[in-house]
């Protein structure tokens, strides 16, 4: 942490929105269902590896986050520690140029993935 700096918490400034991602698995592959508070969802398939799990998280977030909107392109992914904290970082390509989110680690990381690309939109 920087010399007088406030530790923020961005896992909770997400949680206003986005409850849940979950990811399920079918014998046609991978599903990737993000959940808003208000109860709305969006599902997309995941492709194959770490990659295609992530455009399906920031795809279905941003269903939900951005809806009407052209998907954002998943540019990367950065897992960081910070302080002893994981952190994942999601940089988003959008309509209006770049766009950068991040999540505390808490749990799955899947979710703290959708919670940083929905930071990213916000």
């Amino acid at each position: 942490m920087v010399a007088g700096s406030v530790p923020v918490s961005l896992e909770s400034v997400a949680d206003a929105a986005l409850e849940a991602v979950s990811v399920s698995e079918h014998s046609s592959g991978r599903l990737v269902t993000a959940t808003a508070v208000d109860g709305r969802t969006a599902s997309r398939p995941a492709g194959d590896g770490d990659d295609g799990l992530a455009v399906a998280v920031v795809t279905a977030v941003a269903d939900l986050a951005a809806a009407g909107a052209a998907p954002p392109r998943l540019v990367g992914v950065e897992d960081l520690e910070v302080d002893g904290t994981a952190v994942v970082v999601v940089v988003l390509a959008v309509a209006s140029g770049m766009q950068a989110g991040a999540a505390v680690v808490a749990g799955a990381r899947s979710r703290a993935l959708g919670l940083a690309a929905w930071n990213a939109l916000a």
